[in-house]
């Protein structure tokens, strides 16, 4: 069984159900088990806005605007969590 220190259920407590999981033991974290993940999340997005004259545009939905809007809440979100 996978321990830290005295724990030595440490991993399945922690993952009860480890299907896809690894213990890679690292020298830079002292070869002690790390929970860590490295990847990538490919994501695509799809906006639509609403058109509007040039003399009237509060009457349109610009996408670039409210789409950009929609990432820095986000990124706001995922800082507050802890995430990044």
């Amino acid at each position: 069984m996978v321990g830290r220190g005295d724990r030595p259920g440490w991993f399945p407590e922690r993952f009860p159900d480890p299907e896809g999981a690894a213990v890679v033991m690292d020298g830079s974290y002292g070869f002690v088990p790390a929970v860590g993940h490295r990847g990538l999340a490919w994501v695509t997005l799809s906006v639509e806005g609403e058109s509007a004259h040039a003399s009237t545009p509060h009457l349109g939905t610009n996408a670039v605007l409210e789409t950009a809007k929609g990432l820095a809440t986000l990124e706001l979100t995922v800082r507050q969590l802890g995430v990044v």
